[in-house]
C-alpha cells in the first residue's frame, strides 16, 4: 500500500512511501523493516491530496510562529 508522509514535509518534503499497516496501534512500518511511529491520518495519508493539505497546514503553523518569534526578538530593548 503507498502512504504520503508529511512528518518532515517542511524539511524534507512530503514523501511517498510502500507501507504495510501494523493494526493494532494504528502505525505505518517501512516495508524496508524500518519502523515509523506514524499515525494514519496525522503524518500519513493514503491519498496525495490528503498529504498536501496536511503540509499545508504545517506550513501556515510555522509561518506564524516565526512571525510571533520575529515579533519578540524586535520587541527586546537592552539598555
Amino acid at each position: 500500500m503507498k502512504v504520503w508522509l508529511t512528518k518532515y514535509a517542511l524539511s524534507k518534503g512530503i514523501s511517498e512511501k510502500d507501507a504495510i499497516p501494523h493494526w493494532s496501534k494504528k502505525e505505518w512500518i517501512n516495508i524496508a523493516g524500518i519502523v515509523d511511529a506514524l499515525v494514519l491520518g496525522i503524518d500519513a495519508f493514503e491519498d496525495r491530496q490528503s498529504a498536501v493539505k496536511k503540509a499545508e497546514e504545517m506550513r501556515v503553523k510555522k509561518i506564524a510562529l516565526i512571525k510571533k518569534e520575529l515579533a519578540k526578538l524586535e520587541s527586546l530593548k537592552f539598555e
